[in-house]
């Protein structure tokens, strides 16, 4: 099972993923750790993007090797990215197509403390928009998970126990879908 967190940096997919993970049995990787291990590459800390088409091919298959022993894996990623000068890119659906997912929750969180966290964690000031961001990555979310017939849970400022009732749901869609198709 693959369930997608989304949600813009510094909005707490891993700490959320992190605390579930804790007393449940799922792996959380994000899709940037996965670029790094099966990519052989180096990720700038600012997480801003150089080559993002590159990068999804990476996490396409790496994604196929982590679910093929039927395990839960807590993929926290993006919907919209951020390229190294700042410029804001939706990610394809065609990524997503392949993904696959069984579900999606998408975070969101109050925007001054998102701006808060990522100006801790990076040490400066930061070169975007991130209300451009916030609403990119909300709508090609959406979007995506509407085309694809994805379910899609948002919920803003989650707390661990809303996280882990998002995830309980989707685990029960699936299995309701499931046995519709058989």
């Amino acid at each position: 099972m693959l369930i997608f967190i989304a949600g813009v940096h510094g909005v707490g997919k891993g700490y959320l993923c992190e605390k579930y993970v804790e007393s449940n049995q799922a792996i959380h990787k994000s899709a940037s750790q996965l670029i790094r291990e099966y990519g052989q590459i180096e990720l700038p800390t600012s997480k801003l993007t150089e080559n993002i088409d590159k990068n999804q091919i990476i996490l396409l298959a790496a994604i196929d090797s982590l679910t093929q022993n039927g395990c839960m894996l807590l993929l926290d990623g993006h919907f919209a990215l951020v390229s190294k000068d700042g410029i804001i890119t939706a990610i394809e659906t065609e990524v997503f197509e392949r993904l696959n997912p069984d579900g999606v929750i998408l975070l969101q969180n109050n925007i001054d403390l998102i701006t808060q966290r990522i100006s801790e964690r990076d040490g400066g000031t930061i070169k975007y928009d991130i209300n451009s961001l916030i609403e990119s990555e909300k709508n090609n979310a959406e979007r995506i998970c509407s085309d694809l017939d994805i379910p899609l849970k948002e919920i803003h400022s989650a707390s661990i126990k809303d996280f882990s009732n998002a995830i309980e749901e989707i685990k029960r869609e699936s299995i309701s879908r499931a046995k519709k198709n058989i």
